[in-house]
């Protein structure tokens, strides 16, 4: 996605982090409201309009994930032991309480391109 897209999603949820694809700096809103590297460093006066940006993914607890999945969003489980996969709302999946438990959850949003 590119810096303006990136923008209208923290203004809709300033509590994302994202990265610039091919840097190491990762960008999130901080305490004083403006935008800046997870270091503390200020934005930089290097940001472009047309810099690529990729949404910075954080789990959400296993109650979330279900409300969303009823919601017709796709999710993304971590095993314990690092397997991945999906859960649409259209499958038949079966979950183990293991995973229930020790999972880590993720909201996949459609607009992040």
């Amino acid at each position: 996605m590119k810096t303006s897209q990136m923008i209208a999603m923290l203004e809709k949820n300033p509590k994302l982090s994202f990265k610039r694809k091919n840097k190491e700096d990762i960008y999130k809103i901080c305490d004083m409201g403006f935008l800046a590297s997870i270091e503390g460093h200020s934005i930089t006066p290097n940001l472009r309009l047309d810099d690529d940006w990729q949404l910075i993914h954080e789990p959400v607890p296993v109650e979330i994930a279900i409300k969303a999945l009823r919601e017709g969003k796709r999710i993304k489980v971590i095993t314990s032991n690092g397997h991945e996969y999906y859960l649409d709302p259209q499958d038949n999946e079966c979950v183990s309480t293991h995973t229930l438990l020790t999972g880590r959850w993720y909201i996949e949003d459609s607009d992040e391109s």
